[in-house]
């Protein structure tokens, strides 16, 4: 797991269960260096270890068509195989 996976999935598993997050101000928390944020985070996506979805319909204009993300429970699994494996 990369440390970019890791950071984003510990962030999301602080979170309480089913709640969505946004999560794309985490790059300036962690890491300058972190290029295509969003690409990474839908390859995380496509390896099933978060949910994306889109709250078209928020009070808040700003909030409208952004991305949302969760951490599922195949990311759960990954981010304690890889507590176990360090």
């Amino acid at each position: 797991m990369k440390p970019f996976e890791h950071a984003v999935l510990t962030a999301l598993d602080y979170a309480p269960p089913e709640h969505w997050q946004r999560v794309d101000h985490l790059m300036f928390a962690v890491d300058y260096t972190w290029w295509f944020f969003h690409f990474r985070l839908d390859a995380m996506v496509r390896k099933g270890w978060v949910q994306k979805a889109y709250y078209e319909y928020s009070q808040s204009r700003w909030l409208n068509n952004m991305p949302f993300y969760r951490i599922s429970d195949e990311g759960r699994t990954a981010l304690r195989e890889h507590i176990i494996e360090s």
